[in-house]
Parts: structure tokens; C-alpha cells; sequence
């Protein structure tokens, strides 16, 4: 089946932005309708749609998301593509397979992102924002849950989003952002059915400091496991991003503050166990360690913490502060933990 350049034309100048053509008018470069494109600079186009002669195709080198024209018109329409060919045209079903067999577009499969933390952003293509209009029972059900999160958890000024396809189906993502680029991320599940509670990219963390230029030196750095937990605290916290504080990061964080690194474990049977296994390390002498007062030892993590303090107005006051009035230095924090205080 020909499909008419202009209705190609339309449908292009229709969702994209800052559209270019070939000069015989069946080429067009813009930014991607789909990912957005990039991020540190407007002026790119990287996504590109042929006509090939009336059976046009799309590619978007951002994203890497790619295929015949009747898959990105429904995706933006909100139907299927058998949908969008119907919304165009009629013809039976016959017809409709001996045309797609046709097909002389074959576009190259999509790069495999390297396993790099200077950029992330193409996590962003399998998730959802909460702001962004979605179509499709599957889709609207994902971002209700995205919103539940974010309203449970008082997550208001931070962009979080939710994977509904691809290697995080199901989780939160919640970015570590470096010039406005996503440089690391964790997936944290949507349902305690879902195991592990966090699955992380697989490469190494090391030198990934979360609000590391914010840092006011004379004032205590707070390492938490989670990112949540860390934007709760403020711009004097960071995190291990899991359960265990490599050696290399204490040196890097004792480096960047002239009072000290307070250590802020989740306060759950993980948490506890990998605070012990922490201070039988040299390294951790030197550090300080929060724990958690007897009267909160239900609540699992300092995220729970400040937004169960604002429900039910507990005396908790600016979290910053909370956590440095409830730290110990290594010895004080030992002998309280061996008391079970």
C-alpha cells in the first residue's frame, strides 16, 4: 500500500519540532516525537523519517527506536498500528499482509547503550513521566501508580519517572542527574511482588556523588542508601547507592567536608546487618554513624521518616539536623548497637 508523501509531511510537521526537509521533499530530520532528543542541546535532530517511495519509515539515532510509519503513528495517536492503517486507509486483511511483505525498509537494529555511567538517558525511552499525556489502558495504569509514589513519598520537586516496558518493567526510576544528564539511576519496585526491591545499572559507582558541588564544607556530609533518602536530607546528602560504603568513596566524601561523614543506613534488617559489617572496617573509625531513636525503630528509612513526620507531626524538625542530633561517633554507636539501644 503507497502511502501518500503528503500525509507523511502532515504527520511529521504535526509532532515535531524544529523539522527540517530534503530539498525533493521526502526526507525529514527534527527532533525525536518520542524521546524528546536531546537534552543538552535544542538545536539536534536525530530523528529521521523517509518516504522510500510511499512505504515510509522512521529512525530516531537518540533513542535508537525505529520502524514503518504506521508503528509511530499510532503510538502517537494512541492506537495500534493495524489501528493507524485502518484510521488511513481501507482495505482488507489480505491486502494489508501482501503490501507489508513489500516492505523495502529495513532499518538497522539499535544500539546496545554501552555500560558506562556518563550517560543514562536512553532509560528514559522504556519509562514515563508525570507530566507526560499517555494513551492506552496499560500506559494511563503505569503513570497512576508513578503518581501514587510520588504523592505517598512527597517527591515534588525531583523528576522520577516509571518503566513500563523494557529491563525495569514495573519500577520507579530515580535518576542522579549531572548537567542535566542522567549519569547513574535506581529502579526501585512498584510491588512488593516484584524482587529484588531495587535492580541498579551494572557498572561501577565509583565517583557517581550525589550533590557533590552543593557540598558546604563546614558542614556534616550524610550518606544514605537511596537516592529518596538523600533528597529528604538536603543538599549536605549523598549516597552509596545500595548497602555497602566502598573505602574509596569514605576517602572521596572525608575530602569534600571539614566536619565529617555521617553514615545513614536504612533502619530495616539489611540496613542493620550492613551497618555491622561496615564497622568491623578499619576505614570506618573515623566516621559517624546515625541511629535511629527507639521511639521511630518501626519506621524503615529516613525517606518514611520525614513523610510520616508531616502526616502525623512528629517532632522531627529540619531532617538535616535530625539525623547529625541522632549520630555517634564509631565507638558510642558500637556500644549502642551491642545494647540494642
Amino acid at each position: 500500500m503507497i502511502v501518500p508523501v503528503d500525509i507523511v509531511a502532515d504527520f511529521v510537521y504535526e509532532f515535531c519540532d524544529n523539522v527540517r526537509v530534503s530539498k525533493n521533499g521526502t526526507h525529514w530530520n527534527a527532533r525525536c516525537p518520542l524521546c524528546g532528543d536531546s537534552k543538552k542541546s535544542l538545536s539536534k535532530r536525530r530523528f529521521n523519517m523517509d518516504w522510500y517511495n510511499g512505504n515510509p519509515g522512521y529512525h530516531c539515532f537518540n533513542c535508537g527506536r525505529h520502524g514503518h510509519f504506521f508503528k509511530i503513528y499510532g503510538l502517537l495517536k494512541g492506537m495500534t498500528p493495524w489501528e493507524a492503517e485502518k484510521s488511513l486507509y481501507s482495505f482488507d486483511k489480505v491486502h494489508r499482509i501482501i503490501e507489508t511483505s513489500k516492505s523495502r525498509y529495513k532499518p538497522k537494529p539499535p544500539l546496545t547503550p554501552q555500560k558506562e555511567h556518563s550517560n543514562f538517558d536512553y532509560i528514559l525511552r522504556d519509562c514515563i513521566g508525570s507530566f507526560d499525556d499517555v494513551e492506552g489502558y496499560v500506559q494511563k495504569e503505569y503513570k497512576k501508580a508513578l503518581v501514587s509514589f510520588m504523592v505517598e513519598r512527597k517527591v515534588h520537586d525531583y523528576s522520577v519517572f516509571v518503566a513500563y516496558k523494557g529491563d525495569y518493567k514495573g519500577r520507579i526510576v530515580i535518576p542522579i542527574y549531572e548537567d542535566n544528564q542522567i549519569i547513574y539511576f535506581q529502579a526501585r519496585r512498584i510491588s512488593d511482588s516484584i524482587e529484588p526491591k531495587y535492580t541498579n545499572p551494572s557498572v561501577e559507582k565509583e565517583g557517581i556523588i550525589l550533590n557533590r558541588e552543593k557540598f558546604d564544607r563546614e558542614k556534616w556530609i550524610i550518606v544514605t542508601e537511596g537516592i529518596l533518602d538523600a533528597l529528604k536530607i538536603g543538599d549536605q546528602a549523598t549516597t552509596i547507592l545500595g548497602v555497602e560504603l566502598a573505602d574509596s568513596m569514605i576517602k572521596s566524601l572525608k575530602g569534600l567536608t571539614d566536619k565529617g561523614v555521617i553514615v545513614c543506613l536504612d533502619n530495616d534488617a539489611p540496613g542493620k546487618t550492613s551497618l555491622i559489617e561496615l564497622m568491623k572496617r578499619k576505614s570506618s573509625m573515623s566516621l559517624h554513624f546515625f541511629l535511629m531513636p527507639y521511639k521511630y525503630k518501626h519506621i524503615e528509612d529516613i525517606s518514611r521518616l520525614a513523610v510520616l513526620s508531616l502526616i502525623h507531626d512528629f517532632e522531627v524538625g529540619d531532617i538535616y539536623e535530625f539525623v547529625a542530633n541522632n549520630s555517634y561517633p564509631y565507638f558510642s554507636a558500637k556500644i549502642k548497637l551491642q545494647m540494642g539501644v
